[in-house]
């Protein structure tokens, strides 16, 4: 029959201006959260099944943020997140959208001890991304794109130095060297 063995939550909008989605959910929440939650629900009883047959091993990886951090004091703001929620700034909405990831996934951990949930922060890829960080902050515009020049160069040279360590048989676990990232830090996960 059908199966289904990995679910990758990756759906994402990073510090847009006030909105709400077309439900009345705080747009960062409604798209960041709320969509992968609903996926997740859909999909949930195919997963339930795979995970039932031989030799299976069903995950759920949500790509969550280390800008979790950036959520409210508090943590989520449940009572409001029905609206544009304008009385936090775009980067705690965005902050408080990856807690209620890394949240949801650690529930959906303890609840299915047979689907392995994992929750990650993906490090940084060019994907315009930051495209609402630009429109709600637009003097900071240039700034961004000078960090993410550099950071794009630090990627490539992790990864000649990944190619390099490769090339000469040599386990590398990290990334560190030329580029001076700790890739092991810059990333978490909670699995259980």
């Amino acid at each position: 029959g059908e199966r289904l063995d990995i679910l990758m939550n990756n759906a994402g909008i990073m510090m847009t201006p006030p909105g709400t989605t077309k439900e009345g959910f705080e747009i960062q929440f409604g798209t960041n959260h709320m969509g992968h939650a609903l996926l997740t629900k859909l999909l949930l009883p195919k997963l339930l099944s795979t995970a039932k047959e031989p030799n299976s091993d069903v995950r759920i990886i949500t790509l969550s943020s280390i800008a979790h951090e950036w959520a409210p004091k508090g943590g989520l703001q449940l009572d409001t997140v029905h609206s544009e929620q304008k009385n936090i700034n775009s980067r705690q909405r965005y902050g408080q959208s990856k807690l209620a990831n890394i949240l949801y996934t650690n529930e959906l951990a303890r609840r299915y001890p047979g689907i392995r949930c994992v929750s990650v922060h993906p490090g940084s890829v060019n994907t315009g991304l930051s495209r609402g960080l630009k429109e709600s902050y637009p003097f900071a515009a240039p700034i961004i794109t000078i960090a993410q020049v550099r950071w794009n160069l630090n990627i490539i040279l992790f990864r000649i130095e990944r190619c390099i360590c490769e090339s000469q048989e040599v386990s590398m676990l990290t990334g560190f060297g030329h580029s001076g990232l700790d890739f092991s830090r810059s990333m978490f996960s909670r699995e259980h």
